[in-house]
């Protein structure tokens, strides 16, 4: 490792265990990104292992970004991980910072505990920006933000929202001046080239416009407009990559109205998405809270303008009109209106493709705001 090397620790606290080969995960492209400054990175992760496992997944110069991946209790009802494991190994390394998500999470207070004990700065980095709705989660909240919440905020020695929205909440919940720090896209996971001829396979016409939906089929997707949308847009190709809770329903709607223009793929192989953005038009996600979007990312990057609901992500990413465009409500009606007007031909939606292209990759790469992020690690070695 370099001489004046940086060593991070970023802790993913979901209950939710990673692929380490899951080319959208946030932690190990921020971490890929460091490798170019001379930061060590360690992702901790939830694991369905019976012990900590470390896996190197890149070297550069010296530097490393490592997989941990730690063994946890999912605690009930809350969708938050216990991950016993993970303080005793942070404290045997000598890092520089942690980072840890949310201020809410369970593990994220009894990190930043063990970051203030080992006199060792945390980067609490927030992506919700509402409470989360429900009586036992409300009921949990409450009595996490009376208990723990305090100990928390005097524990945070730095604090960002993923958008401005999630900054507001985070100021809300009595932490000092948190600043914007945006999620970054990592290009190399989706350079690969398969020989999938979607247009062809699709048997979709090169003049004809596909509009593209990937992801979860979840209520809060609305995956059921994109439906009505296909209804009444029989010119137009809708395609659908994804499944969740609301596939068998909206399959069931597609047989019943015989919607020949609505392609459901279902989960496909993560080389073949590439091609899919390539062949698109145009990207939509009509979603009631979305605290990224790492599909209008993806989208983007590739020259394909999003049509999305202003959500905290969304409205984060897209400069409206400019390169992509943004939908206050979930009429069936605005949305087919919009959709009208901004499809009015495949060269016009080229054109806002090209400048959300340049966006993304001047913008929005993690290798462009890396080099802000390692600004931070070397102004906390100075508190």
């Amino acid at each position: 490792m370099p001489h004046n090397a940086s060593k991070l620790a970023i802790v993913r606290t979901l209950a939710i265990p990673i692929d380490p080969k899951f080319y959208n995960s946030q932690e190990l492209g921020l971490g890929r990104a460091l490798l170019r400054h001379g930061v060590s990175t360690d992702v901790y992760v939830a694991s369905d292992k019976k012990e900590l496992t470390e896996t190197i997944i890149e070297e550069e110069s010296g530097s490393n970004l490592r997989l941990m991946e730690c063994p946890f209790r999912p605690l009930p009802f809350v969708s938050q991980a216990w991950m016993p494991k993970v303080a005793q190994r942070l404290g045997e390394n000598d890092y520089d910072l942690i980072h840890v998500n949310e201020s809410n999470e369970i593990e994220s207070w009894r990190i930043a505990r063990l970051a203030q004990r080992r006199a060792i700065p945390l980067l609490l980095y927030q992506g919700m920006y509402q409470p989360i709705p429900g009586r036992v989660q409300s009921t949990f909240q409450a009595m996490f933000d009376r208990l723990l919440l305090p100990s928390l905020r005097r524990n945070t020695t730095l604090c960002f929202g993923k958008t401005q929205r999630a900054a507001q909440f985070l100021k809300a919940r009595g932490f000092e001046s948190p600043g914007v720090l945006p999620v970054g896209l990592d290009p190399a996971p989706l350079s690969t080239e398969s020989s999938t001829h979607w247009r062809a396979k699709l048997e979709i016409p090169e003049n004809q416009i596909m509009v593209l939906y990937v992801g979860v089929l979840e209520e809060r997707r609305n995956p059921a407009l994109i439906v009505e949308l296909a209804t009444r847009n029989p010119e137009f190709a809708f395609v659908i990559a994804g499944t969740g809770p609301q596939f068998d329903s909206i399959q069931q709607k597609v047989r019943e109205r015989r919607l020949n223009n609505l392609h459901l793929l279902g989960q496909i192989t993560q080389d073949s998405l590439p091609d899919l953005y390539r062949c698109s038009d145009l990207s939509l996600l009509p979603s009631t809270y979305e605290i990224y979007g790492m599909t209008v990312l993806e989208s983007m990057y590739f020259g394909v303008p999003v049509l999305a609901s202003r959500t905290a992500g969304p409205e984060s990413i897209i400069d409206h009109q400019e390169n992509g465009w943004l939908i206050d409500c979930m009429s069936v009606d605005k949305w087919h209106d919009t959709l009208a007007r901004i499809t009015s031909s495949q060269a016009f939606l080229a054109e806002i493709g090209e400048k959300a292209e340049y966006k993304i990759n001047n913008e929005l790469t993690w290798h462009a705001i890396a080099g802000y992020y390692t600004e931070l690690i070397n102004s906390t070695k100075r508190i």
